[in-house]
């Protein structure tokens, strides 16, 4: 008997796809691991109507190559096939932010009425921003490279919005995402990108002042002889001289407004001596 030919592929139809080969030319199993880290029929995964557009799992890992520096793997799982896939690409790391922020003219870094503080402690140092620029506000930047999980985030959005002007998240552009989905919006949000070109701080969402800030956390910026000073100053230290300092930030916090409040620790931080450090404050 004659073996009936397949039909012809109406117009528009695809060919039945084939199992995906192993090296050796065998059919992988549905649950096999590559060889190697590169995914074994991308082109067939990514043109699967089923995948929406995209045969890529979120993330399962992100695991850091130190030789050479600065490359990242991304390990992915296909949804199709099951095969986990690495996707290797520069990244910027948190000293190379670091490094790009401390020279950004958008910092106003070199100006004489702006002080840039690392690791400034906030709330008694329950947290530290990674940057505080300081002039006219306090702008503090956190950094979130590829090494970094958004795990403290939470937190750190607490404490960040009870004490700081203004907040910048730079961030590797696999955070971004999420970033934005937890972050206030008056957040700012800028994507740390690495290329062969050069590495490059992208605006992705420009900040805005924060609506609430708490004047007994920004008095907390204060060390203890600098708010006697200033309440000496305002004829208000009769009686509270020999207090502990929360007793003082207590007293410029209701005496005073933000606004005139905001001013004495923006002066008081940038008149401090060029080696302090927020680890070093007097109690």
């Amino acid at each position: 008997m004659t073996p009936r030919k397949a039909p012809p592929l109406k117009s528009g139809a695809s060919a039945p796809r084939k199992s995906p080969k192993t090296k050796n030319g065998a059919s992988a199993p549905a649950n096999a691991r590559p060889e190697s880290p590169w995914h074994p029929h991308p082109n067939m995964c990514k043109k699967d109507p089923t995948m929406r557009g995209s045969w890529r799992s979120e993330a399962m890992a992100i695991l850091i190559d130190n030789d050479p520096p600065r490359h990242v793997t991304h390990r992915h799982r296909c949804r199709r096939c099951n095969i986990e896939v690495d996707e290797h690409h520069l990244a910027m790391r948190d000293i190379d932010i670091r490094r790009k922020l401390r020279v950004d003219k958008r910092l106003h870094f070199g100006d004489p009425d702006t002080r840039i503080v690392e690791e400034l402690g906030l709330c008694q140092g329950i947290a530290r921003v990674d940057i505080a620029v300081v002039n006219g506000s306090i702008h503090g930047y956190e950094i979130k490279s590829e090494r970094d999980t958004l795990a403290r985030l939470p937190g750190q959005i607490d404490i960040y919005n009870r004490t700081l002007d203004f907040v910048t998240v730079v961030s590797a552009p696999s955070h971004v995402g999420k970033i934005r989905q937890i972050v206030p919006r008056w957040w700012g949000i800028w994507t740390a990108v690495a290329n062969g070109d050069g590495d490059r701080l992208e605006i992705s969402r420009a900040s805005r002042p924060n609506p609430n800030v708490d004047q007994f956390s920004l008095a907390q910026l204060l060390w203890r002889e600098e708010a006697l000073e200033a309440l000496e100053g305002l004829g208000l230290a009769t009686g509270i001289r020999s207090k502990p300092r929360r007793e003082l930030w207590k007293h410029l916090a209701s005496a005073l407004t933000l606004e005139e409040l905001g001013r004495i620790v923006r002066d008081r931080l940038r008149a401090r001596s060029a080696d302090w450090r927020s680890d070093q404050r007097p109690l």
